[in-house]
């Protein structure tokens, strides 16, 4: 049954205003139907697990006695040069709003005119107010989204689920197994679902790379005033929409939730507008990495050349030979390395295996991360990544787990915070990029992190590796052109 935006605004403003009966009045507002959850884990396995979490979590009596916020920034560091170290901010504390603006997003943290910020000093367990004037803030921080205390405090509460549900809150974002397993008992046991499920199903999904489900579960949210609910961090509906093409979401939350999201309206319009454009050429009946099953894979890099010295002598013959290449770069210093091809293609394959780790833990003048991207030849040479900012595709890993996307050939950034993802110098990631007519494909680690609309026509592409203070050991690197098959 199709639900209008107020009807579903309406459902929200029960949930997280009034008790659990008031929620068990209107069950049947809630649509469309959410996906089950699933038994992931049985017996000991879930039981340790569960133990786990909820042992970090301390008694509920303390949980619902914390006035930390739902969503906001934690900082992480204090910089010497910023106003919050005299102002008496330190780790641990939660900025959960900077004048008027709600506080969502990692960004470089500064303030344009004396207004006031809110925060939660966790020391004291209070919230607390200080003035900023213009100029630097001086701190780096990290999201905070505790949709545990969220439901502790609006939710359904019941002895027959209060437990499973409070860990299941607690670990959709780290431990999604956990989650779901816990979701699915506590269903049995009786609780309705609501924003709640809706909230950690999407998320968990993410993180388990069902990118179909976890939009089938975004679609339960209310899609209209979730900034004054301030309980879904905008960042996970724009995940989903990446993993799924929804451009037109993407599009609306860039216009709702502006200065959180780099890639603006303008810019999300024309990608609808090139995907209705593909759609009346040629019909995609699966995504690119599923057709690219189906076709005929040629490997290019034996034709590709460096586009610099040292790629073209050193680090593209290595891979060519199907060697490994180790680039170590130290802090405050990159190193980039390209390679092109020499004739146009439409349909692309690349994978890459890497191993990576931050040099030092110092703050320095660039961010420790390593850059892939591959992009047209139209766009000049790669000398960093302010060119390749107009990829076809891109995806810079980060130290402290924050990861960004790039895509379409146009100005677009989406970043981050991804706690799953490790660069300890262990973890092997794998990265593909894979583009087939109007549209393309970002996935890591098995995960679809983007499926966006590209410029269709064949393109000379270059692909290209920036690394700035890692040490990162490229294992392998293909590139093949996907025909189709006669």
């Amino acid at each position: 049954m199709k639900r209008t935006a107020a009807s579903m605004q309406a459902v929200l403003v029960l949930m997280l205003c009034h008790s659990a009966n008031a929620i068990a009045e209107e069950p049947e507002r809630i649509a469309p139907p959410q996906p089950a959850f699933r038994e992931m884990l049985k017996g000991e396995d879930y039981q340790s697990q569960f133990k786990a979490v909820r042992s970090t979590l301390g008694s509920l009596q303390d949980l619902e006695a914390l006035t930390m916020p739902v969503l906001g920034l934690e900082i992480s560091n204090i910089l010497a040069e910023g106003q919050l170290e005299k102002l008496g901010l330190k780790v641990g504390d939660i900025v959960f709003q900077l004048g008027q603006r709600p506080t969502y997003a990692h960004f470089r943290v500064e303030s344009r005119v004396t207004q006031q910020l809110h925060y939660w000093a966790a020391a004291l367990n209070t919230r607390r107010t200080v003035r900023v004037r213009p100029g630097t803030l001086g701190f780096q921080t990290i999201p905070h989204w505790r949709p545990d205390l969220a439901w502790l405090k609006e939710g359904p509460r019941d002895p027959r689920w209060d437990e499973t549900v409070l860990v299941a809150t607690a670990a959709c974002v780290t431990r999604p197994e956990l989650s779901e397993t816990a979701w699915f008992h506590a269903l049995k046991a009786g609780y309705p679902a609501d924003v709640f499920t809706a909230a950690c199903g999407a998320m968990l999904s993410l993180n388990q790379g069902r990118p179909e489900v976890a939009a089938a579960f975004a679609a339960c949210l209310p899609q209209d005033e979730l900034d004054a609910a301030k309980l879904v961090p905008p960042q996970l509906l724009y995940r989903v929409a990446l993993a799924n093409h929804q451009l037109e979401r993407m599009r609306d939350l860039a216009s709702l939730y502006p200065g959180v999201f780099r890639t603006d309206s303008g810019v999300m319009q024309y990608l609808i507008d090139l995907a209705a454009a593909e759609r009346k050429e040629q019909k995609l009946t699966a995504s690119p990495s599923q057709l690219a099953e189906t076709m005929y894979a040629d490997d290019l890099l034996p034709r590709a050349t460096g586009r610099f010295a040292y790629s073209n002598d050193v680090w593209l013959p290595q891979l060519q030979r199907k060697e490994a290449v180790v680039t170590d770069v130290q802090a405050n210093y990159r190193s980039l390395n390209a390679f092109g091809l020499p004739e146009p293609v439409a349909n692309l394959d690349m994978r890459i295996q890497l191993t990576a780790k931050p040099r030092g833990t110092e703050r320095t003048q660039y961010q420790k991360m390593l850059g892939l991207a591959f992009l047209s030849e139209d766009t000049g040479e790669p000398n960093d990544l302010g060119v390749l900012g107009n990829a076809f595709l891109r995806l810079c890993i980060k130290e402290n787990h924050w990861v960004e996307i790039g895509h379409s050939a146009l100005p677009t950034s989406f970043e981050y915070h991804d706690p799953n993802i490790l660069v300890d110098g262990e973890t092997v990631h794998k990265v593909r990029f894979v583009r087939v007519g109007g549209q393309a494909e970002i996935l890591l680690d098995g995960k679809r992190l983007a499926l966006i609309a590209v410029p269709p026509a064949p393109t000379r592409m270059k692909f290209a590796a920036q690394v700035s203070g890692m040490t990162v050991e490229f294992k392998s690197w293909t590139v093949h052109e996907l025909l189709e098959r006669p």
